[in-house]
């Protein structure tokens, strides 16, 4: 994401360009490769993350109502995915597509600062009466 940010503003390519511009510019080759290079690589991590928080949620989920809590995570997912386009499609008509590719990479480092604090239950002590 960082590297794109930095790739779109090296060629230029800082805001939306309407496309009903009859001298629209035309972006460079090396950029479109990059481009793509990018949608490439993070659609493999998106899908191999996609996965691995499916079946995480799942682990965690009680069998009972496992589908419940599915659907009430799926239905969540789709809330953070219409907020996540709206914003970004703010900030790109205010502040341009790599200011918010960074805007974005920043705030997803920022969630990698709490991993070190997700920890695994501990069993809850039985109680001995005998």
């Amino acid at each position: 994401t960082l590297y794109l940010a930095w790739a779109m503003r090296k060629y230029g390519w800082e805001m939306p360009v309407d496309l009903r511009a009859p001298d629209r510019p035309i972006p460079d080759p090396a950029l479109v490769r990059i481009f793509w290079l990018a949608c490439l690589v993070y659609s493999v991590f998106s899908g191999l993350i996609y996965g691995t928080r499916t079946a995480l949620f799942m682990d965690v989920c009680k069998p009972s109502v496992a589908a419940t809590q599915f659907t009430a995570y799926m239905s969540l997912l789709n809330v953070v995915i219409w907020y996540s386009a709206t914003w970004q499609g703010y900030a790109i008509e205010k502040a341009g597509y790599p200011a918010t590719l960074t805007i974005d990479a920043a705030f997803g480092l920022a969630c990698l600062l709490f991993l070190p604090l997700i920890r695994k239950r501990k069993a809850p002590a039985e109680n001995d009466s005998s």
